[in-house]
């Protein structure tokens, strides 16, 4: 199926944040949204894609399909069948195979906004957006459920509207989810190629066995020649065999959220 995005969201592009802006969002880190006190009993790792490249949606999904994974990707609508940062996004079909292979699709927002001083209504329109381009592969009763923030950029407003539209929005800051996790700004542990190592990998595992905490992992493309952003194929497995061998749970982000959620009822 073909199907070319249309541009109904329109923001004003922003410059990356400054060093005030990027010193106002780690002090949010310090106030949560939307706290949700973990019961966990034991560790849950999640694997996820953002925007998502088609490298993602196929060589990033025959790996997780091998080993039995059920992932998340973050769509970014208006990327559909483009290039973006010089690297090739998916298509329709990619979007409607990894719905039916049982994987989460979830909003990464429709235009990949930077979501800092954006009113409601513009923040409103793209979600708009991204849900219809969504429902039209995907069906008219389908919702989003999970949120990343594009650039991992966000402020107190529009954190503050992800924490009621989803449940749950991602940030960019690293870390395991433990103890009081903020469902409207998570943390995650970037599987990236530029910041990867093995000792890397396993201070996080331990971290999350010790607090029976929650790993969001997260990459973009994969490839042997990603960029400094994405995964080689090498680091996708290794990361899952660490999970494995470690025998923790590894559910999709809405799953584990899910999860989390229903220990919070007993």
């Amino acid at each position: 199926m073909q199907l070319e995005p249309t541009n109904l969201s329109e923001m004003p592009n922003l410059p990356p944040a400054n060093a005030i802006a990027r010193a106002k969002m780690a002090m949010l880190n310090f106030f949560t949204e939307k706290p949700i006190a973990s019961k966990l009993k034991s560790p849950i790792v999640s694997f996820s894609f953002d925007d998502f490249p088609k490298s993602a949606a196929t060589i990033g999904a025959k790996i997780m399909q091998d080993a039995g994974i059920s992932a998340t990707y973050y769509l970014t609508g208006s990327n559909c069948q483009k290039n973006f940062e010089n690297i090739a996004q998916f298509d329709a079909e990619d979007i409607e195979r990894l719905h039916d292979a049982g994987h989460e699709i979830a909003c990464h927002s429709y235009a990949h906004p930077r979501l800092r001083g954006r009113t409601q209504s513009e923040i409103e329109a793209d979600l708009s957006q991204n849900l219809v381009f969504a429902q039209k592969l995907l069906g008219p009763d389908f919702q989003f459920q999970s949120f990343a923030y594009p650039y991992g950029e966000f402020d107190a407003f529009s954190r503050k509207i992800m924490g009621k539209k989803f449940q749950t929005a991602r940030g960019v800051y690293r870390g395991v989810n433990k103890t009081v996790m903020d469902f409207a700004n998570l943390k995650t542990v970037p599987l990236e190629n530029r910041r990867y190592s093995k000792q890397y990998l396993d201070k996080y595992i331990e971290e999350a066995i010790r607090t029976n905490g929650w790993i969001i992992f997260f990459t973009h493309d994969v490839a042997e020649d990603c960029s400094d952003y994405g995964s080689t194929t090498a680091i996708l497995l290794e990361a899952i065999e660490a999970v494995k061998v470690a025998d923790i749970e590894i559910l999709n982000v809405n799953e584990a959220a899910s999860k989390i959620m229903a220990a919070c009822q007993l």
